[in-house]
């Protein structure tokens, strides 16, 4: 296992620690009442904690907002059976944190979740149609902790989309069709630490995308797009940075300076295994090495790197 893959599965299990005590503590601290378990779905805790296996169809999904218990945390649904979700007819539910949909059909993100959710720090939407995300669409949401969005079919992340979601630890964007970010499309996302854009077709990474980024370590995560360079100022302030993986693309220029404002930890790693590199042409070829990695390309000197840069042997 790469180094990077271990520190990606070491901050993924922090966090899932720390969002697991997060909806203990609500279940040690809300009232709790014995309630009817929704049909098709099954409950423990009191019906605090509610699971619904299989397809669920639009009547299903109203009968789950109807009969769910008011002191829900968590409601998990294995697969939504229909395109468009509304949760007007879900009652307030005041200690709802985690709401997880691992499959569907639904081909856009669902509104008003502040209004019937309003404790909400958990949001999970795999595996479904997605296409794309309004701005603005977490507004209200500002005490969400996870986002994880990955296996839809997104193509653009837009400015605003996450506009208020300054509490946000970890984003998951793996698995779309994203072809394009915006260069502030993540803008206000200062408490972030994991970002993943694996598996997406991304072909650049612009200036200033990581600006708002201020909270560390901060792992970054974009293997298996299609990016071609590296430039100058991708890193634009100065970025506490835990991990960067570029594996896999098609990286074959790297700027000097392009890695001049990353703020290392220790353990630090940028992954560029699986790229045709040649680094940058300004003067003279010449051959020199980055940690274990040898690139030969017309690379005017060997760059001033405030951390030695490495392979990860997978």
């Amino acid at each position: 296992t790469s180094r990077t893959n271990f520190l990606f599965s070491m901050m993924c299990g922090l966090i899932k620690v720390l969002l697991l005590l997060v909806c203990v503590s609500v279940v040690l601290t809300a009232p709790v009442k014995v309630s009817q378990c929704p049909k098709k779905c099954t409950c423990q805790l009191s019906g605090t904690f509610v699971q619904c296996p299989g397809k669920v169809t639009r009547k299903d999904w109203e009968r789950i907002g109807a009969e769910i218990s008011e002191n829900a945390i968590q409601l998990e649904v294995d697969f939504l059976d229909f395109e468009y979700v509304q949760v007007h007819c879900f009652k307030k539910l005041k200690t709802l944190t985690n709401l997880r949909i691992l499959g569907g059909r639904v081909v856009l993100f669902p509104t008003g979740l502040s209004d019937k959710f309003p404790a909400l720090k958990i949001i999970t939407f795999i595996n479904n149609k997605i296409r794309h995300l309004t701005p603005s669409i977490f507004e209200g949401l500002e005490e969400i902790l996870n986002l994880d969005l990955a296996g839809n079919t997104l193509k653009r992340i837009s400015k605003n989309v996450f506009k208020g979601l300054s509490k946000l630890k970890l984003l998951n964007l793996e698995r779309n069709q994203i072809e394009c970010l915006d260069n502030d499309a993540f803008d206000g996302l200062s408490g972030l630490g994991l970002l993943s854009l694996n598996n997406n077709r991304l072909t650049m990474l612009p200036d200033g995308l990581f600006k708002s980024f201020k909270e560390a370590p901060l792992f970054l995560l974009f293997a298996n797009n299609r990016i071609t360079r590296l430039q100058k100022n991708l890193f634009q302030p100065f970025l506490k940075i835990s991990a960067f993986n570029v594996s896999n693309n098609n990286i074959s220029e790297i700027e000097t300076g392009a890695f001049d404002n990353l703020l290392p930890f220790p353990g630090f790693g940028i992954d560029l295994s699986h790229n045709p590199i040649l680094c940058n042409a300004q003067s003279n070829p010449t051959d020199f090495s980055m940690g274990s990695i040898r690139v030969t390309g017309t690379c005017g000197s060997t760059p001033v790197l405030p951390f030695q840069i490495r392979r990860i042997v997978e």
